[in-house]
């Protein structure tokens, strides 16, 4: 048989970290010529290619911050490691990457393949930033074993000494998503493309220009539900199409510095608008090694750390 790695099996939409519209509206890429992209192509065609580079920027960001595997996105993500209770019988999880949303199963076995499900609740789950603590004992204080194994466990207390198997699967990251249809001032719901990581009570910015506004979810909103539900009315319309994110706005700022510096890196890329407000001809080696710079500045904060106890 073939024995598949359970690692980090992403689940959720890697989004772009900000819209065509938002990178048009900033002051920061307003030097460059968005009718240049494409020789002789379209508006269309400049927009598919703008939007191209703001993907690969994205790219950028996420293996700066979280590695060759990993995404700011919200997404679920399933792990294996092998891990020892501590003298409470409490597993200690520090998972690949944080921040941790949500944790949404976990088993552990005293072989490979043996899996005792533990049923998770705020009794036996405790989740902190970047680690979560899971208590060996399921409902009841009763302690979660299964299997053809298990009774070999229980008598010989393996399962409280021993480096065991374990599997988890979480949510992490910053939800990042954006609407599927246009919304009013004084609706309090908006339908979105992907809610993972979007819980109750979560605070959430609408990025769309002057209309920019911050949002709460209602306390029934119920998770993994694509129609977001607020706990008051939008004051602004917002069009199809429209961010809606946790992220901080440094992130974004980061992606609109990588797409400039590889606008201005292929050396052809049209007119740029210099300080003087004199038109030049952007060049290789003029400012993308700046922007460059800054993008990466930018994103020092959000590298992931990694441990084990």
């Amino acid at each position: 048989m073939t024995v598949v790695n359970a690692n980090n099996q992403q689940f959720g939409r890697v989004e772009p970290y900000l819209s065509l519209t938002e990178f048009k509206a900033s002051p920061t890429a307003s030097m460059l010529n968005y009718s240049t992209f494409v020789e002789g192509g379209s508006q269309q065609d400049q927009d598919d290619a703008l939007y191209q580079l703001i993907l690969r920027a994205g790219s950028k960001v996420d293996a700066h911050c979280m590695g060759k595997l990993g995404t700011l996105n919200a997404t679920t993500n399933t792990e294996v490691g092998r891990y020892t209770p501590n003298r409470q019988g409490e597993f200690v999880i520090h998972p690949e990457y944080d921040p941790i949303l949500s944790v949404s199963a976990f088993q552990w076995g005293t072989t490979p393949g043996m899996g005792n499900v533990i049923p998770l609740s705020t009794s036996n789950c405790f989740i902190e930033r970047s680690r979560f603590i899971v208590s060996q004992t399921g409902a009841g204080s009763s302690i979660a074993y299964n299997g053809i194994n298990a009774l070999t466990s229980i008598i010989t207390g393996r399962g409280m000494g021993s480096q065991l198997y374990c599997q988890w699967s979480y949510v992490n990251g910053w939800a990042n998503t954006f609407s599927t249809a246009n919304v009013t001032a004084g609706s309090n719901t908006m339908t979105v493309v992907d809610p993972t990581g979007i819980y109750a009570g979560n605070q959430l910015t609408i990025w769309d220009g002057s209309n920019d506004e911050i949002v709460t979810l209602a306390s029934n909103y119920v998770a993994g539900t694509s129609t977001l539900t607020f706990a008051s009315n939008l004051q602004y319309n917002h069009v199809s199409g429209t961010n809606i994110t946790a992220l901080p706005a440094t992130v974004k700022q980061a992606v609109i510095h990588f797409v400039i510096a590889m606008v201005e890196e292929r050396g052809e890329s049209g007119f740029v608008i210099q300080e003087s407000g004199e038109a030049r001809l952007a060049s290789a080696g003029s400012s993308h090694s700046g922007h460059e710079m800054t993008g990466y500045d930018l994103l020092d904060n959000f590298q992931r750390t990694w441990g084990r106890t």
